[in-house]
């Protein structure tokens, strides 16, 4: 099951989140790092390991997830959450510039101090055109800690820029079919073409990958054009 905080219609994947109602995109698919290299938070007692729309390659007393804490001092593990359980909010404070989006990864493992709720780990990216490290902002609240961090993937994008992304995607997705049907024709007399070629299996990543190629050139695109104003 996944859980959307929305009020609106939209359309969520693990690393991006499309308002289609309020002209709202988010993208942070730049985030995601490879699942044996994760992010690492240090405090005094414990480190955190974390990443984006993966699992972490290391397991949490036999279970894995996309956040787990470590302490330093005994052999506890805990599961702060699962991108598998995801949940997301655009925030703005009142009297405040400070704006962007929260990630929520939910269902991590039982929190005593939450009468035995689950752990939530929450990733609020702030909008800005400087970038920072992620900070733990709530060592009190056990049950749901908050990484922050100001980056230009904390600011929204205009869901009418994503018209041109997929322009771009559908058109590179089509040459791409054409290359591969051309590439089969030529061998065709040569090698049996079986129904489970690995490029059949690989083709959805292919594609998402194109289509983030494409989101990404708009967005660096649309800064390029707010620095020269």
């Amino acid at each position: 099951m996944m859980i959307f905080i929305l009020f609106v219609p939209a359309i969520a994947d693990y690393l991006y989140w499309d308002d289609q109602v309020d002209e709202k995109y988010y993208d942070w698919s730049s985030l995601q790092r490879p699942d044996d290299l994760p992010y690492t938070y240090y405090t005094d007692d414990y480190e955190i390991l974390y990443n984006f729309g993966t699992d972490i390659d290391l397991p949490c007393n036999g279970k894995k997830g996309s956040a787990i804490r470590r302490s330093f001092t005994s052999d506890e593990c805990v599961i702060l959450g699962n991108h598998e359980f995801s949940a997301y909010k655009s925030f703005e404070f009142a009297g405040s510039e400070k704006k962007g989006i929260k990630i929520m990864y939910l269902e991590g493992d039982k929190c005593k101090k939450n009468d035995f709720g689950n752990r939530i780990i929450t990733f609020q990216l702030v909008c800005s055109d400087i970038e920072s490290d992620f900070q733990l902002l709530n060592d009190i609240n056990d049950c749901n800690l908050v990484l922050e961090k100001y980056t230009y993937l904390g600011c929204e994008e205009d869901t009418r820029n994503q018209w041109i992304a997929n322009c771009i995607f559908t058109a590179s997705a089509v040459l791409l079919l054409v290359c591969i049907a051309a590439c089969l024709s030529d061998k065709e007399n040569e090698i049996e073409v079986e129904s489970n070629i690995p490029v059949w299996r690989e083709m959805k990543t292919v594609i998402r990958r194109s289509k983030i190629f494409a989101s990404n050139n708009i967005s660096k695109l649309k800064n390029s054009e707010y620095e020269n104003v």
